[in-house]
């Protein structure tokens, strides 16, 4: 049988303005680190997700380092993915993906979402600073904020492959 969700999700519309002022900053100079400040000019959809775990944090949840609270905002352009998360009260970290590099998937048709349902994407590929191989779970609620932006990344991402 499978469990229920770890965390209660919810997912809003928004661009960097409207965004949570740290993580907006921390996208903004994530852009400015790589020389990609243009790229901010180009957002075509955008979403702050807040996640609340669930339940008792018990020694499994403890051991796997699952925060208490995590607060993601992202913003997509035709041909980028740029995401900030901030876990209980750490800084943000920041994380951006050419959609034509990478494979972009809807959580809900991975095998794992029987045994750990929730509601998200898959992203996989080259992540991250050292460009190492691997995949990453973007958390949105399903409401109707989360399910138009996964729509539109999956939407570009399809686009930026053909």
């Amino acid at each position: 049988m499978a469990e229920k969700p770890r965390y209660e999700r919810s997912t809003r519309e928004c661009d960097l303005r409207g965004m949570d002022a740290q993580l907006a900053a921390a996208i903004e100079d994530w852009a400015r680190g790589r020389r990609q400040t243009g790229l901010l000019g180009d957002v075509v959809a955008g979403c702050e997700t807040v996640s609340t775990l669930q339940g008792r944090r018990g020694l499994m949840l403890r051991l796997m380092k699952m925060p208490q609270r995590t607060r993601c905002g992202a913003v997509l352009t035709q041909k980028w993915l740029v995401w900030a998360v901030a876990a209980d009260e750490r800084p943000p970290t920041v994380l951006g993906v050419r959609l034509g590099a990478v494979e972009i998937t809807d959580y809900v048709s991975s095998p794992n979402y029987r045994v750990l349902p929730d509601n998200g994407l898959y992203v996989k590929g080259l992540i991250g600073p050292t460009m190492e191989p691997g995949t990453i779970f973007i958390g949105l609620a399903e409401d109707h904020d989360g399910r138009a932006f996964k729509e539109r990344v999956l939407g570009a991402w399809k686009a930026a492959r053909d």
